[in-house]
């Protein structure tokens, strides 16, 4: 699976994606990355096709929170 770069962040205990669930709300999801391939890392584990990553608005995002989900053009 490719990602926008941007999309991940990271910390002491690794990178991770905020993912939206099927409720709408906001989950932190440890992720194992790959190579990078333009602007898109490759995402080797922790995530499965078709989950909603959250790519604009990460710093309003707080895992628990319910959101207004904005699907953006491939």
């Amino acid at each position: 699976l490719l990602v926008p770069d941007i999309a991940l962040g990271s910390d002491q205990l690794g990178r991770y994606l905020l993912v939206v669930n099927s409720q709408d709300v906001v989950e932190q999801r440890r992720v194992t990355v790959g190579a990078l391939v333009d602007d898109k890392r490759v995402v080797t584990g922790g995530l499965k096709p078709g989950e909603k990553v959250i790519i604009s608005g990460m710093q309003r995002a707080v895992p628990g929170q319910k959101v207004t989900v904005e699907t953006a053009r491939p």
